[in-house]
Protein backbone atom coordinates (compact mmCIF):
# COMPACT_ATOMS: atom_id res chain seq x y z
CA UNK A 1 0.00 0.00 0.00
CA UNK A 2 1.32 3.34 -1.22
CA UNK A 3 1.99 5.79 1.35
CA UNK A 4 -0.11 9.30 0.73
CA UNK A 5 2.55 12.40 0.68
CA UNK A 6 2.11 14.91 3.72
CA UNK A 7 0.28 17.75 2.04
CA UNK A 8 2.57 19.99 3.53
CA UNK A 9 5.97 20.01 3.61
CA UNK A 10 7.12 22.16 5.97
CA UNK A 11 8.76 20.69 9.38
CA UNK A 12 7.96 23.27 12.07
CA UNK A 13 10.34 20.87 14.58
CA UNK A 14 13.26 22.11 12.19
CA UNK A 15 16.14 24.03 13.16
CA UNK A 16 15.05 27.11 10.93
CA UNK A 17 11.47 27.05 11.52
CA UNK A 18 11.69 27.19 15.16
CA UNK A 19 14.40 29.99 15.24
CA UNK A 20 12.08 31.72 12.62
CA UNK A 21 8.85 31.52 14.93
CA UNK A 22 10.92 32.63 17.52
CA UNK A 23 12.51 35.76 16.11
CA UNK A 24 8.70 36.67 14.76
CA UNK A 25 7.38 36.23 18.44
CA UNK A 26 10.46 38.42 19.77
CA UNK A 27 9.82 40.86 17.24
CA UNK A 28 6.27 41.82 17.52
CA UNK A 29 6.30 41.21 21.32
CA UNK A 30 8.81 43.85 21.85
CA UNK A 31 7.82 46.21 18.97
CA UNK A 32 5.10 47.57 21.19
CA UNK A 33 7.55 48.44 24.22
CA UNK A 34 9.88 49.67 22.20
CA UNK A 35 7.59 51.79 20.54
CA UNK A 36 6.57 53.22 24.11
CA UNK A 37 10.19 54.22 25.38
CA UNK A 38 10.52 55.50 21.79
CA UNK A 39 7.59 58.22 22.23
CA UNK A 40 7.50 58.92 25.70
CA UNK A 41 11.48 59.49 24.92
CA UNK A 42 11.50 61.88 21.82
CA UNK A 43 14.62 63.43 20.50
CA UNK A 44 13.21 65.95 18.25
CA UNK A 45 10.40 68.29 18.53
CA UNK A 46 8.32 70.07 16.35
CA UNK A 47 8.12 74.20 17.14
CA UNK A 48 7.31 77.94 16.63
CA UNK A 49 9.87 80.18 17.03
CA UNK A 50 8.83 84.12 17.70
CA UNK A 51 10.34 87.20 18.19
CA UNK A 52 8.06 90.05 19.13
CA UNK A 53 4.64 89.84 17.47
CA UNK A 54 6.10 88.35 14.58
CA UNK A 55 7.02 84.34 13.59
CA UNK A 56 10.23 83.49 12.23
CA UNK A 57 9.17 82.17 9.01
CA UNK A 58 11.79 79.76 6.51
CA UNK A 59 11.03 81.91 3.40
CA UNK A 60 11.43 79.04 0.44
CA UNK A 61 11.35 81.86 -2.12
CA UNK A 62 14.64 83.43 -0.52
CA UNK A 63 16.66 80.20 0.24
CA UNK A 64 15.00 79.61 3.17
CA UNK A 65 16.17 82.74 4.52
CA UNK A 66 14.89 82.92 8.20
CA UNK A 67 12.56 86.06 8.69
CA UNK A 68 10.75 87.77 11.13
CA UNK A 69 7.84 88.90 9.32
CA UNK A 70 5.21 86.17 9.93
CA UNK A 71 1.77 87.10 11.73
CA UNK A 72 0.83 83.36 12.40
CA UNK A 73 2.01 80.02 11.72
CA UNK A 74 1.83 77.90 8.62
CA UNK A 75 4.07 75.55 7.09
CA UNK A 76 7.36 77.69 6.57
CA UNK A 77 6.89 78.68 10.32
CA UNK A 78 7.30 75.37 11.64
CA UNK A 79 10.84 73.98 13.12
CA UNK A 80 11.96 70.85 14.34
CA UNK A 81 14.51 70.81 17.22
CA UNK A 82 17.09 67.98 17.01
CA UNK A 83 18.50 67.53 20.45
CA UNK A 84 22.30 66.55 20.78
CA UNK A 85 22.99 67.46 24.57
CA UNK A 86 21.91 69.92 27.15
CA UNK A 87 20.72 73.09 25.22
CA UNK A 88 22.56 72.02 21.97
CA UNK A 89 20.09 71.57 19.18
CA UNK A 90 20.20 71.04 15.50
CA UNK A 91 17.36 72.84 13.88
CA UNK A 92 15.04 71.88 10.62
CA UNK A 93 13.12 74.00 8.70
CA UNK A 94 10.09 72.92 6.65
CA UNK A 95 11.56 71.77 3.93
CA UNK A 96 13.56 69.07 5.95
CA UNK A 97 16.70 71.13 5.19
CA UNK A 98 18.57 72.16 8.28
CA UNK A 99 19.15 75.92 9.56
CA UNK A 100 22.65 76.68 8.94
CA UNK A 101 24.90 80.04 8.88
CA UNK A 102 26.04 81.56 5.79
CA UNK A 103 29.56 82.02 6.39
CA UNK A 104 29.86 85.73 4.36
CA UNK A 105 26.71 87.12 5.87
CA UNK A 106 25.90 85.47 9.10
CA UNK A 107 22.40 84.95 7.74
CA UNK A 108 20.42 82.06 9.15
CA UNK A 109 18.81 80.03 6.01
CA UNK A 110 18.32 76.08 4.80
CA UNK A 111 18.86 76.60 1.09
CA UNK A 112 19.71 73.10 0.29
CA UNK A 113 21.28 71.63 3.54
CA UNK A 114 20.63 68.40 3.70
CA UNK A 115 23.63 68.19 6.53
CA UNK A 116 23.78 70.46 9.60
CA UNK A 117 27.11 72.53 9.44
CA UNK A 118 26.58 74.29 12.94
CA UNK A 119 24.07 73.35 16.12
CA UNK A 120 22.88 76.26 17.82
CA UNK A 121 22.70 77.36 21.73
CA UNK A 122 19.12 77.49 23.43
CA UNK A 123 19.08 79.07 26.52
CA UNK A 124 15.51 79.28 28.14
CA UNK A 125 14.88 81.59 30.80
CA UNK A 126 13.14 80.58 34.03
CA UNK A 127 11.18 77.77 32.18
CA UNK A 128 9.77 79.57 30.38
CA UNK A 129 9.50 79.65 26.79
CA UNK A 130 11.54 82.83 26.07
CA UNK A 131 14.63 82.27 25.24
CA UNK A 132 17.93 83.75 23.92
CA UNK A 133 19.42 81.90 20.70
CA UNK A 134 23.33 81.39 19.91
CA UNK A 135 25.53 79.76 17.37
CA UNK A 136 28.08 76.90 17.65
CA UNK A 137 30.76 79.46 18.48
CA UNK A 138 28.66 81.64 21.03
CA UNK A 139 27.50 84.17 18.42
CA UNK A 140 24.14 85.73 19.40
CA UNK A 141 21.39 85.03 16.98
CA UNK A 142 19.77 88.42 16.30
CA UNK A 143 17.14 90.63 14.06
CA UNK A 144 18.87 92.77 11.46
CA UNK A 145 17.25 96.09 10.16
CA UNK A 146 15.15 93.84 7.16
CA UNK A 147 14.33 91.33 9.83
CA UNK A 148 16.49 88.57 8.90
CA UNK A 149 18.05 86.27 11.37
CA UNK A 150 21.84 86.42 11.85
CA UNK A 151 24.42 85.54 13.70
CA UNK A 152 25.86 89.02 14.88
CA UNK A 153 29.76 89.22 16.12
CA UNK A 154 28.85 91.75 18.61
CA UNK A 155 28.57 89.41 22.05
CA UNK A 156 26.53 91.50 23.48
CA UNK A 157 23.51 92.11 21.19
CA UNK A 158 21.28 88.75 22.06
CA UNK A 159 17.71 88.84 21.07
CA UNK A 160 14.88 87.33 23.51
CA UNK A 161 12.93 84.73 21.58
CA UNK A 162 10.25 82.80 22.36
CA UNK A 163 9.89 78.94 21.45
CA UNK A 164 6.87 77.03 21.84
CA UNK A 165 6.06 73.61 20.55
CA UNK A 166 3.44 72.71 18.31
CA UNK A 167 1.63 69.70 19.17
CA UNK A 168 1.65 66.70 16.13
CA UNK A 169 -1.13 66.75 14.06
CA UNK A 170 -3.15 62.82 14.44
CA UNK A 171 -5.99 61.77 13.08
CA UNK A 172 -6.36 59.12 15.19
CA UNK A 173 -7.66 59.36 19.23
CA UNK A 174 -5.22 56.77 20.10
CA UNK A 175 -1.54 57.83 21.17
CA UNK A 176 1.65 55.89 19.61
CA UNK A 177 1.57 53.54 22.64
CA UNK A 178 -1.83 52.34 22.18
CA UNK A 179 -1.78 52.22 18.58
CA UNK A 180 1.50 49.78 19.14
CA UNK A 181 0.09 47.10 20.96
CA UNK A 182 -3.01 47.13 19.07
CA UNK A 183 -0.97 46.82 15.93
CA UNK A 184 1.11 43.99 17.60
CA UNK A 185 -2.01 42.10 18.85
CA UNK A 186 -3.25 41.81 15.41
CA UNK A 187 -0.64 40.78 13.75
CA UNK A 188 -0.15 38.29 16.47
CA UNK A 189 -3.21 37.04 15.63
CA UNK A 190 -2.51 36.98 12.01
CA UNK A 191 0.41 34.98 12.59
CA UNK A 192 -1.56 32.62 14.57
CA UNK A 193 -4.18 32.34 11.67
CA UNK A 194 -1.26 31.37 9.32
CA UNK A 195 0.49 29.06 11.77
CA UNK A 196 -2.99 26.97 12.13
CA UNK A 197 -3.68 27.01 8.61
CA UNK A 198 -0.29 25.98 7.39
CA UNK A 199 1.43 23.89 9.59
CA UNK A 200 0.83 19.93 10.33
CA UNK A 201 -1.88 18.98 12.48
CA UNK A 202 0.56 17.85 15.05
CA UNK A 203 2.20 21.05 16.07
CA UNK A 204 0.16 23.75 14.74
CA UNK A 205 -2.43 23.59 17.53
CA UNK A 206 0.76 24.44 20.31
CA UNK A 207 2.16 27.56 18.46
CA UNK A 208 -0.97 29.08 16.90
CA UNK A 209 -2.89 28.87 20.79
CA UNK A 210 0.75 30.44 22.12
CA UNK A 211 0.43 33.06 19.91
CA UNK A 212 -3.44 33.98 19.83
CA UNK A 213 -2.89 33.76 24.00
CA UNK A 214 -0.55 36.63 23.38
CA UNK A 215 -2.66 38.35 20.61
CA UNK A 216 -4.86 38.25 23.14
CA UNK A 217 -2.48 39.81 25.96
CA UNK A 218 -1.30 42.31 24.00
CA UNK A 219 -4.64 43.82 23.04
CA UNK A 220 -5.87 43.85 26.57
CA UNK A 221 -3.17 46.12 27.66
CA UNK A 222 -4.06 48.42 24.58
CA UNK A 223 -7.93 48.17 26.37
CA UNK A 224 -6.44 49.22 29.40
CA UNK A 225 -4.24 52.33 28.42
CA UNK A 226 -7.62 53.83 27.27
CA UNK A 227 -8.29 55.00 30.35
CA UNK A 228 -6.27 56.17 33.04
CA UNK A 229 -9.15 55.16 35.45
CA UNK A 230 -12.12 52.98 36.44
CA UNK A 231 -14.69 53.00 33.90
CA UNK A 232 -18.26 52.46 35.49
CA UNK A 233 -18.41 48.98 34.18
CA UNK A 234 -17.76 46.48 36.37
CA UNK A 235 -13.72 47.12 36.70
CA UNK A 236 -14.74 49.42 39.85
CA UNK A 237 -16.50 46.79 41.67
CA UNK A 238 -13.81 44.41 40.87
CA UNK A 239 -10.83 46.71 42.31
CA UNK A 240 -13.28 47.16 45.56
CA UNK A 241 -13.62 43.39 45.78
CA UNK A 242 -9.65 43.39 45.51
CA UNK A 243 -8.90 46.05 48.08
CA UNK A 244 -11.08 44.55 50.19
CA UNK A 245 -9.35 41.10 49.98
CA UNK A 246 -6.44 43.02 51.37
CA UNK A 247 -8.26 42.92 54.77
CA UNK A 248 -9.12 38.91 54.71
CA UNK A 249 -7.89 37.10 51.63
CA UNK A 250 -10.47 34.46 51.91
CA UNK A 251 -13.38 36.08 51.98
CA UNK A 252 -14.12 38.15 48.89
CA UNK A 253 -16.66 41.28 49.99
CA UNK A 254 -18.00 44.02 48.19
CA UNK A 255 -19.51 46.10 51.02
CA UNK A 256 -17.13 45.28 54.40
CA UNK A 257 -19.58 48.01 56.35
CA UNK A 258 -23.19 47.97 55.26
CA UNK A 259 -25.05 50.52 56.60
CA UNK A 260 -28.35 48.68 56.47
CA UNK A 261 -29.19 45.10 56.93
CA UNK A 262 -29.54 43.37 53.20
CA UNK A 263 -29.98 39.29 52.63
CA UNK A 264 -26.13 38.89 51.96
CA UNK A 265 -26.55 35.17 52.11
CA UNK A 266 -29.27 35.29 49.01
Amino acid sequence: MIQEKRKYSFNPSSFWSSKIILLIFLFVVLLPFSLAYASENPQQITVSIKYGEQYISSDLNQEGQLIANRASIDIWEKFTLISIKDNQYYIKGSDENYVNINPQTGILLTGQNQKPNAYFIINFIDDSSNCELFSDKGLPIVINENKFLFASKDATASKLFQIKEIPEETHTYFNKTQISFLSAGILLAIVAVILFHFFPQHTKMNWALIFLILSGLLIRVFAILLDNHLNLWDEQFHALVAKNLMNHLLKPTLIDNPILDYPYQM
